[in-house]
């Protein structure tokens, strides 16, 4: 029976190898957040968190975080993009909490999911928001010495595109995991999971270009990556839905 306050190697050791080469194919997830994230899932378990109550943690920095945003004051900002960057580094505690004290549920990957899901909804709605007021940013100044002048309500429109672009995204792959109980599974090739993973590779870089943006004040650049981003993740994945079913059809 595993001692109910694990050491730090012990956490490690719980990572499965396939867990681990999973993480590898993303520097930042891999050697940022996951191996840091050994040290709060110690602490966590001393104090008898579950992986469940991890995840609500991080859900409730993630809110903390976009509100702190959408105060628009410079200071808050930069402290916001912290707190969102903290509750992606919970995503990766409670996943050690649950694999260590095997205690994997339908309902932690319900709440990863859905915690997840509004946290991302969140972000882009406030980054957007914080855009539309921003003057004098890198890219207004940019496009003013071309001639251009975009009006901030603009970019609440790209940003509520984002956020209909990942959520038309989820809902696709909740198709495709409803077809996967009544269609064969055909290999497509790689090109289509090279190219998903790399788009994936820079989604979870979304925190620290937060962080930068929130330095740097450029949260029009920042939304106009996020929403760019799940526009492709979409494309593809409709792509590839469409290319399943067809293919499920000839055979």
């Amino acid at each position: 029976m595993k001692r109910a306050y694990p050491a730090i190697k012990e956490l490690r050791n719980s990572l499965c190898d396939s867990k681990s080469e999973f993480d590898k194919k993303n520097p930042w997830g891999y050697y940022v957040m996951r191996q840091t994230s050994f040290y709060p899932t110690w602490l966590l378990l001393r104090l008898g968190f579950s992986a469940n109550a991890a995840t609500i943690l991080g859900f409730i920095l993630g809110i903390i975080g976009a509100i702190l945003i959408i105060t628009r004051k410079h200071e808050l900002l930069i402290t916001g993009a912290i707190f969102v960057g903290l509750s992606q580094w919970m995503d990766y505690v409670d996943g050690n909490i649950a694999r260590f004290r095997r205690a994997s549920s339908d309902l932690g990957r319900f709440l990863d999911q859905a915690c997840g899901n509004v946290l991302i909804i969140a972000l882009g709605l406030a980054a957007g928001f914080v855009a539309t007021k921003e003057q004098h940013t890198p890219l207004k100044l940019f496009l003013a010495d071309w001639g251009l002048k975009i009006p901030g309500v603009y970019f609440v429109v790209i940003a509520l595109l984002g956020v209909w672009f990942f959520t038309l995204r989820y809902l696709l792959s909740l198709i495709h995991d409803q077809l996967g109980a009544v269609l064969p599974s055909y290999d497509i090739g790689g090109r289509r999971t090279y190219i998903t993973e790399r788009i994936n590779d820079i989604v979870l870089l979304l925190v620290p270009m937060l962080l930068l943006a929130t330095i740097f004040n450029s949260l029009d650049i920042f939304i106009v990556i996020y929403t760019t981003l799940f526009f492709i993740n979409v494309g593809i994945a409709a792509l590839y839905l469409m290319k399943r079913v067809l293919q499920s059809r000839i055979r």
